[in-house]
């Protein structure tokens, strides 16, 4: 099919290119996220996720209007390439599923916690812990919690190994740490119930 150079933009138009945006926003944010290791508050946690699905949709509805009609820069560019624009589509739609969620739900309040935070405490009961103390995802000792109940959003990791091991369902955690807007940091965690340990390295420090 040979399209009319006279119908063909010589540069996008900005509406056309706005999908893009939110993927080169949430991409950073999500790796801020995932690593920050905050505890989001649960209500907010949630609210942000329905906020991503939110702006998943409304990215979507931008990239179908930007490849409707044969005037649309990036139909003829797809085109030109002989680019599957149902594969574009899926695969950018994959991007923003995976990286969006964690991206408004760990990664906004863990931006917005590194512009202030002031020192608290919380306590939290132990729910259970990860089958091994090795972890594949970079955080070892893994402690889940019953105040934080959501993927990624429901454990403490970085506990030293001996504590992890006696750390039992039922027992509480004392947490020392920062709380910001949206979450809570968690800086120095005393373990009752258990033999008292004393660790300086991970993320969270344990003494009795």
């Amino acid at each position: 099919m040979t399209i009319p150079a006279s119908t063909i933009p010589a540069r996008p138009k900005l509406t056309q290119l706005w999908f893009f945006y939110p993927l080169f926003v949430v991409a950073p944010l999500a790796l801020l996220g995932l690593f920050e290791r905050l505890l989001v508050d649960q209500d907010r946690y949630v609210d942000l996720l329905f906020a991503s699905l939110l702006l998943i949709a409304a990215t979507l509805l931008l990239m179908l209007l930007a490849l409707h009609g044969q005037r649309s820069y990036l139909w003829h560019h797809l085109h030109s390439r002989h680019k599957s624009k149902t594969k574009f589509v899926l695969s950018h739609l994959f991007l923003l599923l995976l990286l969006a969620p964690p991206g408004m739900a760990l990664g906004i309040p863990s931006l917005l916690h590194l512009f202030g935070s002031e020192p608290a405490q919380q306590v939290v009961t132990i729910t259970g812990k990860a089958p091994g103390y090795d972890s594949r995802r970079g955080c070892d000792g893994t402690l889940y919690i019953a105040e934080y109940r959501h993927f990624l959003n429901d454990n403490v990791c970085g506990v030293p190994q001996d504590l992890w091991a006696a750390a039992r369902p039922g027992d509480t955690l004392l947490l020392d740490g920062e709380r910001s807007l949206l979450g809570f940091k968690p800086l120095r965690v005393t373990l009752k119930q258990a033999r008292a340990v004393e660790e300086v390295s991970g993320l969270p420090r344990f003494a009795e």
